[in-house]
């Protein structure tokens, strides 16, 4: 890889990580940087970067709906996918990042207590 990134709860990269700006602006740096390429590997170079950042992308999406942060692994899903060139082998990945952040919200709705009927009346529907 070109660069690392350190992410941890404190950091500025944290929210650019979380609502998809990094994978966004490699995207954008990757489209800068692709007329300097030798003309001759320009599109294989170009596109094998791109996809190298879009499955980052996938796989920090998926590390997102496994913890619970549905909104992160949306965010990140959608830039995967804007990133990637391979779009029908990416839109299964994205599908299925897509699919984990949904579980992720209902097992969260699930997990949330129901609120209490106040005293005096059901719970239960008439």
């Amino acid at each position: 890889p070109l660069a690392n990134v350190r992410i941890h709860s404190g950091s500025m990269s944290r929210s650019l990580f979380q609502n998809g700006t990094l994978i966004s602006e490699s995207r954008k740096a990757i489209e800068i940087f692709t007329p300097h390429l030798p003309a001759d590997r320009r599109t294989a170079l170009s596109s094998a970067a791109r996809d190298h950042i879009a499955q980052v992308g996938f796989s920090y999406a998926n590390s997102c709906a496994g913890l619970g942060d549905s909104q992160s692994a949306f965010n990140l899903t959608r830039e995967a996918f804007l990133t990637s060139t391979r779009k029908p082998a990416m839109l299964i990945k994205a599908l299925e990042s897509a699919l984990r952040a949904l579980v992720s919200i209902v097992r969260k709705k699930k997990k949330a207590p129901a609120a209490a009927a106040p005293s005096g009346t059901s719970a239960s529907p008439a």
